[in-house]
C-alpha cells in the first residue's frame, strides 16, 4: 500500500505557514500601498470580531512515499471566540475529526478510529497554536486568523506584495493580492463589498520539490457568531478510546 505523508488530526485549513509572530505595525516598504491598505482593512475587520465562524473548502497537495504529489480535498468548519476558545470540524480525503480548545485544554478526536487525545496547553488561542507547532512540529493552517495582531502577523516576513486586480470568487468581486516571502508565495482574494473578508487563499511552497500548493475557498463568514459553552467543550462519543498524543501521531503518520 502506498502511504501519504500527512498529519491529519490537526491539518485543517490555510495561513499559519505564511508568516511569523507579530512585530511591527509599519508597512513593509516592498508592499504596494493599494495592496497594503486592502490587506489592513481585512485584518482590522477580522481582529475586531470577538467571535467568528467560517467554512473552508481546500485543495491540498500531499506527497506519496513514492515522491509523487497528489491533490486531496479538505472541508473545515471553524468557530472561534477570543481569546481562548476554538472548535474545528474537518472532513475529506483521509481526514475526519474534530478539534476542541477551551482555556488551556486541547482535545482532538479521530472520528474514523473513534479515538481522542487531550492535553494541557497554554490558555490563549495564539499561544496554544504556537505551542502545538513548537512541541509537536505540526503546522496549523489558517492559524493566523486567530492571532490578536493579524496585520502584523501576516506582514512581518513579506518581501514584496502587489495588487493584481478585481476577480470573481464564487460569484463575488474580490481584490486579488499577491505576496512573496523567503519560502512561500501566497495570494489572497478579499471581498470588494462592504465587508473586506478573505474569500480565497493560495499558498505555493516554492522551495519544496514540485512547488506543492494549498488552495482554499472561505465562505459562510459570521462575525457575530453566538456559540454556546458546549460548542467548545468535549464530550467523548460512545465507545471512544482515550489515547496519548504520541499514539495519535503514530497512527496518523501510518507508522
Amino acid at each position: 500500500m502506498t502511504h501519504r505523508r500527512r498529519f491529519r488530526w490537526i491539518a485543517w485549513g490555510a495561513l499559519a505557514v505564511v508568516a511569523g509572530c507579530a512585530v511591527t505595525a509599519s508597512r513593509p516598504a516592498a508592499i504596494d500601498p493599494q495592496a497594503d491598505d486592502i490587506l489592513k482593512r481585512m485584518c482590522d475587520t477580522i481582529s475586531a470580531a470577538p467571535t467568528l465562524a467560517f467554512e473552508a473548502d481546500a485543495q491540498v497537495d500531499e506527497r506519496l512515499d513514492t515522491g509523487r504529489l497528489v491533490r486531496l480535498h479538505r472541508h473545515s468548519k471553524v468557530i472561534a471566540a477570543r481569546p481562548d476558545r476554538l472548535f474545528v470540524e474537518m472532513a475529506g480525503d483521509e481526514v475526519g475529526g474534530r478539534f476542541w480548545y477551551e482555556k488551556g485544554r486541547l482535545t482532538v478526536l479521530d472520528r474514523g478510529a473513534n479515538a481522542y487525545a487531550s492535553i494541557a496547553v497554554p490558555d490563549r488561542t495564539e499561544k496554544m497554536l504556537d505551542y502545538v507547532v513548537e512541541k509537536y512540529h505540526v503546522t496549523v493552517p489558517l492559524a493566523d486568523l486567530f492571532f490578536p495582531n493579524l496585520y502584523e502577523t501576516l506582514t512581518e516576513s513579506i518581501e514584496s506584495g502587489v495588487y493584481v486586480g478585481v476577480e470573481s470568487v464564487e460569484g463575488r468581486d474580490c481584490h486579488h493580492l499577491a505576496f512573496s516571502q523567503a519560502h512561500v508565495d501566497w495570494e489572497i482574494w478579499i471581498d470588494a463589498g462592504e465587508r473586506p473578508l478573505p474569500r480565497q487563499i493560495a499558498i505555493t511552497y516554492k522551495e519544496e520539490p514540485d512547488a506543492p500548493q494549498y488552495i482554499a475557498v472561505l465562505d459562510k463568514w459570521d462575525l457575530a457568531a453566538a456559540p454556546t459553552a458546549e460548542t467548545f467543550r468535549f464530550q467523548p462519543p460512545a465507545g471512544a478510546k482515550a489515547v496519548s498524543v504520541d499514539e495519535m501521531i503514530v497512527r496518523d503518520r501510518g507508522e
